[in-house]
């Protein structure tokens, strides 16, 4: 009885409170005036919200506009276009992917140039800034198993393939590393067992885990760092101060 006597009493005070909001809209132009003002203050919000989603989403729409567009059809570089759209589309999914572009053409660009010694320097910039994109990557594409996935392969193949290169910032160093690239596989293949980009993983763990395998595939980017090496040029005398040849003895 108690309980139902409370319900009682908590609708008479809901419909009292009502009845006096009723009454004090229909009271006097004040009453009326203020009610008039929050509701014109109401709309202005809904009509604000409504051009703020509209203005969203044309931007939106620009972005993946320009996302969409295939630079290679206007001869533009696709690493600087896409890396142009992304700095035009900061926090965004459209920028996030004009990223992963990016990373995807730097790859491209340095694996394909990264044994010929006339742009191998130029290869191993590009692997080390596809690396860094992807490495920054990782972080914004937890829970995605596609893109994860593809980061992650990719950072353990940039750092395995830059594991010779001498770092010209730190000489005692190299741009990559062997155990960093293992580190790469394994969070790969503990995190996606069952994926072809994990069994692909698996198989380069195992095959740096042997130490005869390892000692080759080391072998074999210290001596490719060494061959595609540019030489230095030779110092050339200046024409203007030129030794002139001794004089012959009579």
């Amino acid at each position: 009885m108690k309980a139902e006597h409370r319900k009682e009493l908590q609708t008479n005070l809901l419909a009292d409170r009502m009845g006096r909001l009723v009454q004090g809209i229909k009271a006097g132009p004040r009453s009326s005036s203020a009610f008039a003002w929050v509701i014109a203050v109401l709309a202005l919000v809904v009509l604000a919200g409504w051009y703020w989603a509209g203005y969203q989403n044309a931007r939106q729409s620009e972005e993946w506009v320009r996302l969409l567009n295939d630079p290679r059809t206007e001869g533009r570089d696709a690493a600087a276009y896409y890396g142009s759209v992304a700095r035009q589309s900061p926090g965004s999914l459209a920028g996030r992917t004009a990223r992963f572009q990016q990373a995807r053409a730097l790859l491209s660009r340095g694996l394909t140039a990264f044994f010929s010694p006339e742009v191998h320097g130029q290869a191993v910039q590009d692997l080390d800034n596809a690396g860094k994109l992807y490495r920054q990557l990782l972080g914004e594409c937890q829970g995605n198993a596609v893109l994860e996935q593809e980061a992650l392969l990719a950072a353990g193949k940039v750092e395995e393939t830059l594991s010779g290169e001498p770092d010209h910032d730190n000489p005692d160093q190299k741009l990559g590393s062997l155990d960093r690239a293992l580190a790469f596989y394994r969070r790969l293949a503990d995190s996606y067992p069952d994926s072809y980009e994990a069994k692909l993983a698996q198989k380069r763990i195992d095959e740096l885990n042997d130490g005869t395998t390892r000692a080759r595939i080391e072998e074999f980017y210290t001596k490719l760092a060494q061959y595609t090496k540019k030489p230095e040029p030779s110092p050339q005398a200046n024409p203007g101060t030129q030794t002139p040849p001794p004089a012959e003895t009579p």
